[in-house]
């Protein structure tokens, strides 16, 4: 009996603590190679004795940063990474798919710190191959590095069937021996 209870308490911790480590669908997200990434009108990645640094630089009016990915619709993705605003800027950090704006930030002025950014978004129904925007809207501009975008991980159904599947068994044995 005793190794019964022990055998649905480990699946229970196993279910419990268990999750699927999701990948980043983001190539090259901390910018520690000049690829991957297509960047356009004033962006550019940040070099340092003809090394690149790991960040890029979006400045002026309409600077984007580019990425394609595939995506699947309905599923939740968490988009992250981090963002250093210029000294003297006024202006927004954009985040989207194609066209769309998902996500804006406004950058403070006069407080160029890194700092993070993480949210949510459901993909549409329909497009399943979108493409990645960051972009800087405004006077100054910011640097980005170390995006992501991860999908958002489901319950392990799996596990939960593991589970159930031990405590029939585990109800079936006692019920047939009776020792309780």
């Amino acid at each position: 009996m005793k190794k019964i209870l022990s055998l649905i308490v480990a699946t229970f911790l196993f279910v419990a603590f268990s999750h699927a480590q999701s990948t980043n669908l983001v190539s090259n997200g901390g910018f520690d190679t000049i690829s991957d990434w297509t960047l356009s009108n004033l962006a550019y990645f940040n070099v340092k004795n003809g090394e690149p640094a790991p960040d890029v630089v979006l400045q002026g009016t309409s600077s984007l940063a580019l990425q394609p990915l595939n995506l699947t619709a309905g599923i939740t993705y968490t988009i992250s990474g981090n963002y250093y605003p210029n000294i003297y800027n006024f202006g927004d950090l954009r985040i989207g798919f194609n066209s769309g704006i998902v996500y804006e930030i406004s950058l403070p002025t006069n407080n160029a710190t890194w700092s993070s950014f993480s949210f949510q978004y459901t993909v549409p129904p329909s497009p399943t191959h979108l493409i990645l925007t960051l972009s800087f809207k405004g006077i100054g501009g910011c640097e980005i590095d170390n995006i992501g975008v991860y999908a958002v991980p489901e319950p392990h159904y799996i596990s939960f069937g593991i589970l159930i599947l031990i405590m029939i068994i585990a109800i079936w044995y006692i019920r047939n021996t009776n020792k309780w």
